[in-house]
């Protein structure tokens, strides 16, 4: 442990490298002012801390890429389903912070990075710049590989730079939905392998993925009880959920069901091989249709979210249907329903069923006994 001597009127720091009792001991000299000393020995311990200071402390520096690439491999690969997620969202960091040792990253270098990251144009999706959800994406992917370094790999010892570092993001838009007649447009846009694809995830506001992953075996035709299952392999959650059948999305499967494959399980194929991909057709399909750029694959599930609620279904049923976790990220569809305000009314005012199911007022002049006696 490194300590302050004195010898005559000098001041030293003194330690061992390692920092053992057979370490190699060595000194600091300072000068005549111990607190020029103690500031020394602070900032020397800061150091050990995040790993800076290689004889004085136990934790040898580690460049950023170095750090960044174990924890793929370590953790990100282990506990991800999708681990191609994660390296979009590291590239970035890699350009940025490069060899940088991890333990000197601060939090003011983490800010820098936000504000230039804000300033880089988009790569996809339309012009502007990057979107401050998507800066707020890479630095929780930071934040996680810093709670890893420190808590699991042991090549960090200091604090997390990126700990309650988030931007308020904007509400989203809400008229980022399409209407029944452009769904129509961009369905018959798009090639005929794609237009079942389309179709059925308008019709129960799933995932490209796990529409893309959907077997026969998930699907149950039996008149009446028409539903879907979405394996927990296959959702974002991890979890399975089971979503009711429109009559449009029975025509489809049926339809679809007519020639199956012996080779694969898979409900959409395209010349007998499961579709594992769609963008390229959707991009098409979009482009034919004369639709802005906003318009994703992702905009079918927030369609079909709105649709329900226009028809005036409510927010629980669609949280199960959507597979969401929480309500709240339900209820951005809130609004959506044209009677938004006026449905409050049925809630409003004096509890009416419970009168009714009463038949009796309070005597005011007898105050509650009068109620008691009489129930």
């Amino acid at each position: 442990m490194a300590k302050i001597i004195k010898r005559g009127s000098t001041y030293y720091i003194d330690y061992r490298s390692p920092a053992t009792r057979m370490g190699k001991r060595k000194r600091v000299k300072v000068g005549p002012s111990k607190r020029d000393a103690e500031i020394l020995l602070g900032q020397l311990q800061e150091q050990v801390a995040r790993g800076m200071h290689p004889t004085l402390g136990t934790i040898k520096p580690m460049p950023f890429g170095e750090a960044a690439a174990r924890f793929m491999v370590e953790y990100v690969k282990v506990t991800s389903r999708r681990p191609e997620t994660y390296q979009v969202r590291l590239e970035p960091l890699s350009k940025h912070f490069g060899d940088l040792p991890i333990g000197s990253i601060t939090r003011a270098e983490v800010n820098r990075y936000r504000t230039l990251r804000l300033q880089q144009p988009k790569l996809k999706r339309g012009a502007g710049t990057v979107s401050k959800s998507t800066v707020n994406r890479e630095v929780a992917f930071l934040s996680r590989l810093f709670t890893w370094a420190r808590d699991e790999a042991g090549i960090f010892a200091g604090d997390n730079p990126c700990r309650r570092l988030r931007f308020d993001e904007p509400e989203p838009d809400e008229d980022h939905y399409l209407t029944p007649e452009q769904a129509d447009k961009l369905i018959a846009a798009a090639a005929p392998h794609a237009k079942p694809i389309l179709g059925l995830m308008f019709e129960v506001c799933s995932r490209k993925t796990e529409t893309l992953m959907l077997e026969w075996s998930d699907v149950d035709l039996t008149p009446g009880a028409e539903r879907v299952t979405f394996k927990a392999e296959s959702t974002k959650s991890g979890k399975a959920r089971t979503v009711p059948l429109t009559p449009v999305a029975i025509a489809i499967l049926r339809e679809l069901g007519r020639v199956r494959f012996t080779s694969h399980n898979r409900v959409f194929t395209h010349r007998g091989r499961p579709i594992t991909r769609i963008d390229s057709a959707w991009k098409t399909a979009r482009k034919n249709a004369g639709l802005p750029s906003w318009v994703t694959p992702h905009t079918t599930r927030h369609t079909g979210a709105t649709w329900f609620r226009q028809n005036n279904g409510d927010l629980f049923r669609l949280k199960d249907i959507l597979g969401h976790s929480d309500i709240r990220l339900t209820e951005r569809y809130a609004k959506a329903s044209p009677d938004y305000q006026r449905e409050s009314l049925a809630y409003m005012g004096r509890p009416k069923a419970q009168e009714e199911s009463r038949g009796q007022g309070v005597d005011t002049n007898r105050g509650s006994d009068a109620s008691n006696a009489a129930s």
